[in-house]
């Protein structure tokens, strides 16, 4: 479940997103699958829309740096790395993006 709160400013956008994600316990035997644990992330987001055809876009996605385990991610397969064959594979850790946008009209 995605929730997210956006408050608008002027030219000015900010926004904070709660996703939550829970435990996947029904797997399939059949394809050898293991249970999943749940998990919830913080990600928070602002703009700033400087002209109609001009904006910059700041964002932290996993604010709070919380290792997670998504169901579908997979499992590791490669001997020799921090994860153990067989184990899940660990979701994306605290990310930081500027993003520019221009409109051509």
């Amino acid at each position: 479940m995605l929730t997210s709160v956006t408050h608008q400013l002027g030219r000015v956008s900010l926004a904070a997103e709660l996703e939550l994600v829970a435990s996947q316990k029904r797997v399939s035997g059949y394809n050898g699958e293991t249970a999943s644990a749940g998990y919830g992330l913080v990600n928070l987001g602002a703009s700033w829309q400087f002209s109609p055809a001009l904006g910059l876009t700041a964002r932290v996605d996993n604010l709070l740096d919380k290792a997670h385990q998504p169901h579908l991610a997979g499992v590791n397969r490669v001997m020799g790395s921090d994860i153990a064959v067989g184990k899940r594979i660990y979701g994306t850790s605290r990310a930081v993006w500027l993003g520019l946008d221009y409109r051509f009209d």
